[in-house]
């Protein structure tokens, strides 16, 4: 068994808004609707201080918002939210700059 797979990974997984099993999961997964309108209502208002809040409570920083693939930091880059692309873009978080949507 794969401890990863534990009931309190799921529920911890769960809370952070990361769908799947322990044992599939990647980062850049889809994340789960509530989370992702949000993250995406932060990202769109400059809420800067509440994107941060999100990504300090551990959630996925390449998860994806929607089934299309879009990631905080493509929509932050497309809504033109500097100041949350440079954070997002931060070597700190990691986020993947080379990912791309199922568009490309």
């Amino acid at each position: 068994d794969n401890i990863l797979d534990h009931p309190h990974h799921q529920i911890i997984r769960d809370h952070l808004g990361m769908e799947g099993h322990a044992s599939t999961l990647t980062t850049g997964g889809l994340l789960k609707p509530a989370i992702a309108d949000k993250l995406w209502a932060y990202i769109e208002n400059g809420d800067h201080e509440n994107v941060l809040k999100l990504l300090r409570s551990g959630l996925d920083i390449d998860g994806r918002l929607d089934i299309e693939g879009l990631t905080p930091l493509m929509l932050a880059a497309d809504l033109q939210q500097v100041e949350i692309v440079k954070e997002l873009a931060d070597a700190a978080w990691g986020a993947d700059c080379n990912l791309k949507t199922t568009n490309g």
